[in-house]
């Protein structure tokens, strides 16, 4: 699938802690976590507590999951 716009919602144990906008394929697992673990990374946390993250991803503007993605 081509790439597109997409929102990642940040969940550390459920609860939403961001949402970012990424360009990318909603097909493209390793690049999805890679932007997750990029926003981890970024954002100072130790790679010990990145099993407690996943992200919801969604097209931009819109409600449906298409899928998650754990770090």
């Amino acid at each position: 699938m081509a790439k597109q716009s997409l929102e990642l919602t940040i969940l550390r144990k459920g609860r939403r802690e961001a949402v970012i906008s990424v360009v990318a394929d909603p097909d493209d697992v390793p690049a999805l976590r890679d932007s997750l673990q990029g926003w981890l990374a970024g954002n100072g946390w130790s790679r010990g507590r990145w099993g407690e993250f996943e992200a919801e991803v969604r097209r931009s503007g819109e409600n449906k999951v298409l899928k998650k993605v754990r770090a």
